[in-house]
């Protein structure tokens, strides 16, 4: 770019505006068709995409929950079955012995 300066000299500066007679195809350029796509589909796509990710993780906490339930009454009736083996185990020792086995056993 030329300018003249009050003594009427031309002087020339460096260019500082940059070209917009090709912006599209300078974009085009750096960022590439995919690029431009994201940047056209990430605004409609997020929202999809958190309540999507919402919905999909209210389920694995609801599934988390069924199991923690199952395995608890699980755990609580095998628990009570080995109870019950040891109070049966307990009561077939010979009258006698049972004090000594018990205090060995305890």
């Amino acid at each position: 770019m030329i300018v003249k300066i009050k003594g009427g000299e031309n002087t020339m500066l460096p260019k500082v505006l940059p070209n917009l007679k090709n912006v599209f195809g300078s974009v085009v350029e750096d960022f590439g068709i995919p690029g431009i796509v994201a940047v056209i589909v990430l605004p409609i796509a997020i929202p999809v995409v958190a309540v999507a990710g919402k919905s999909l993780t209210k389920t694995a906490i609801k599934g988390g929950i069924v199991l923690y339930e199952n395995s608890r009454r699980a755990i609580a009736a095998v628990s009570e079955n080995f109870t019950d083996i040891v109070a049966q185990a307990r009561a077939e020792l010979p009258a006698a012995e049972n004090s000594r086995h018990l205090r060995r056993i305890r």
